[in-house]
């Protein structure tokens, strides 16, 4: 993705990580909130490492499911899934994944056609 850094990008992309988080929470409120509604209570009842761990455990396997998701679609839509779509780092775990292809829905003029698939989850999820 081509992104040249300006104050007006700056801002712009503080509003997509904004929109981003209320997508993710979203996600979470319609298909996870009993799960995850299970652990935030475990956690604020017994604070402890095992406690955080298992919130944090379902976060990654949220991500994880999200972008294999997002992936099949990419698949079933263009035939293939190119990961030099994604950058390196992007690539470095399911969260950076995640932001990665939703800054390039949010930015981009020429979505990538991982970024195609991703809007397409979050369309079919009524996700904007």
């Amino acid at each position: 993705m081509n992104y040249k850094y300006t104050r007006a990008n700056n801002f712009k992309l503080e509003q997509i990580l904004s929109v981003q988080y209320n997508a993710v929470k979203k996600l979470i409120d319609r298909h996870y909130k009993s799960d995850y509604n299970k652990l935030i209570d475990l956690y604020k009842k017994n604070p402890n490492q095992q406690n955080f761990t298992a919130l944090d455990d379902f976060y990654i396997k949220l991500a994880y499911n999200i972008n294999n998701t997002i992936i099949n679609i990419c698949k079933k839509e263009y035939g293939k899934f190119d990961s030099s779509e994604i950058s390196r780092y992007g690539q470095t775990n399911q969260a950076e994944f995640f932001a990665e292809v939703y800054a390039n829905v949010m930015l981009s003029s020429n979505p990538t056609n991982i970024a195609k698939a991703m809007k397409k989850y979050l369309k079919e999820r009524d996700i904007k």
